[in-house]
C-alpha cells in the first residue's frame, strides 16, 4: 500500500493509509508546490527591483503574471480544502448514523427481530464502519493543517498515478441495501474465521492431546504397578511391561491418542497381522473405560476450536462454530503427517497407523468437537 507522511511538529510522523487521504494529500502538495514556486518567484523578482537589475516596465509586467498564477494556485488549496472539508461533515454524519445504527441492534434482538449471533456479526461490522470513518476523519483533519508541500514531500511516495482532484466521496460505496447510505470502504478489518487462525488452532489441538495421551498412559502404568501378583501380568510381567513401556513412551501416547479418535492401529508379529481400534475395545469390555478415551480428542480439538475463535476474534457461536471447525483440515494434515512418528517397529512386533481411517476421524471430529469449542467461545464473546 503506498503511503503518504504528515510531519506534524514536535511529532513523528503518520501514514495515510485511506485512499482519500493519499488522494487529497497528493493533490494539496501539488498545488501547495505550484503556490510556493510562483511565491519564490515574485520575491526573487522584487529582489532584482530593489537592486535595480531590471527596469520598471518589466517588473510591472512580469509581478502581474506572476500574481495572477499566485492566485490562481490559492484558489486551487482553497478548492482542495473545501472538499476536505465537506468529506469531514460527511464523516461526522456517517459516525453519528452507524453509531444509532449499532444501537437499533440491541433493540432488535430485545424484540426478537434479531438473533444473537445476527446482532454480533451487525455489530463487528458496524464498529469496524466506524472506527475506519474515525480514522479517515483524523488523517483530513491533519491535512487541513498543512501548509508546506514539503510536509508532505519529505515522508513517503506519491500515488502520482492520481491526476485528479480527490471528490468528497471518491472512495465511497453506494449501499442501495443499506436504504440509501453511503458507505466508507475503508474497512480493512473483518472479523472473520481465517486460515491462520485455523492452524495454530489445530496445532493447539495436537498438543493438549498429546500432553493428556501421555498423562493418561503415566496413570495407567502406575496402576498397573500398583497392583498385586494375583493380577493379571502378575509382579514380574508388570515390571516387564514397565520397562518396554519407558523405552517408547512417546511412541505409545501417540498410540493411545490417535486409538481415542477411532482410527485404527495396525499390529503385526511372528507372522501374523491385525487391526484394532476403540470400537472393538468397547464390544469386548465390560466397563466403560474405552468410552472414556474419547474426551482425549474431544477436550483437544473443544480446545483447539476454542484458540481459534479466539484468535480469529468472531462473535456469536455461528461464526464461533465454523472457526472452531476450520481446525479440522489442518488438524488432518498434521495428524497424517505425525503418525509416522508413532509407528513402532520391534525385535517380535510392528505397530503403524492406518491413514484412511486417520484422514476420516480427524476430519469428522476436528469439525464436530472443534466447532463446538468455537461455538462457545463465540457465545461468551469475550
Amino acid at each position: 500500500m503506498i503511503r503518504v507522511m504528515v510531519m506534524e511538529e514536535d511529532t513523528k510522523p503518520k501514514s495515510f493509509v485511506t485512499e482519500t487521504a493519499q488522494s487529497y494529500a497528493y493533490n494539496l502538495r501539488i498545488a501547495l508546490s505550484k503556490k510556493e514556486k510562483a511565491d519564490s518567484l515574485l520575491a526573487n523578482l522584487d529582489e532584482l527591483k530593489s537592486k535595480d537589475e531590471v527596469d520598471e516596465q518589466q517588473y510591472e509586467r512580469m509581478k502581474k503574471e506572476y500574481s495572477g498564477k499566485i492566485n490562481i494556485v490559492k484558489g486551487e488549496v482553497e478548492a482542495i480544502r473545501k472538499s476536505i472539508r465537506s468529506e469531514l461533515d460527511e464523516l461526522e454524519k456517517d459516525i453519528m448514523a452507524y453509531g444509532k445504527e449499532r444501537n437499533d441492534f440491541n433493540v432488535g434482538l430485545q424484540v426478537g427481530e434479531l438473533t444473537e449471533d445476527e446482532v454480533g456479526e451487525r455489530i463487528d461490522d458496524m464498529e469496524n464502519k466506524i472506527e475506519g470513518a474515525k480514522e479517515k476523519k483524523s488523517e483530513l483533519e491533519k491535512l487541513l493543517q498543512v501548509e508546506n508541500s514539503k510536509i508532505l514531500n519529505n515522508y513517503g511516495d506519491i500515488d502520482v498515478r492520481r491526476k485528479k482532484p480527490a471528490s468528497p466521496v471518491s472512495d465511497r460505496n453506494y449501499a442501495p441495501e443499506s436504504g440509501g447510505r453511503i458507505i466508507p470502504k475503508d474497512n480493512a478489518f473483518q472479523k472473520r474465521p481465517t486460515l491462520i487462525s485455523a492452524i495454530f488452532g489445530a496445532l493447539a489441538a495436537f498438543i493438549v492431546g498429546l500432553i493428556l495421551s501421555y498423562i493418561l498412559l503415566q496413570v495407567g502404568v502406575s496402576a498397573m504397578m500398583s497392583s498385586n501378583s494375583d493380577d493379571i501380568l502378575g509382579s514380574l510381567g508388570a515390571g516387564l511391561a514397565k520397562e518396554i513401556i519407558s523405552q517408547y513412551y512417546f511412541q505409545l501416547s501417540g498410540i493411545i491418542y490417535y486409538l481415542a479418535h477411532g482410527i485404527s492401529i495396525g499390529a503385526g508379529g511372528l507372522g501374523q497381522s491385525e487391526s484394532i481400534n476403540i470400537f472393538m475395545a468397547m464390544e469386548e469390555s465390560r466397563t466403560s473405560e474405552p468410552w472414556l478415551l474419547f474426551l482425549l480428542p474431544f477436550l483437544a480439538l473443544f480446545s483447539g476450536g476454542y484458540i481459534s475463535a479466539k484468535i480469529a476474534g468472531v462473535r456469536g457461536k455461528n461464526l464461533g462454530f465454523k472457526s472452531g471447525a476450520y481446525v479440522a483440515l489442518p488438524y488432518t494434515v498434521i495428524m497424517v503427517l505425525a503418525s509416522s512418528m508413532f509407528s513402532l517397529n520391534v525385535i517380535i512386533a510392528s505397530i503403524n497407523i492406518d491413514i484412511p481411517t486417520t484422514i476420516f476421524f480427524s476430519l469428522v471430529e476436528g469439525a464436530i468437537f472443534g466447532g463446538i469449542g468455537g461455538a462457545y467461545k463465540g457465545i461468551r464473546g469475550v
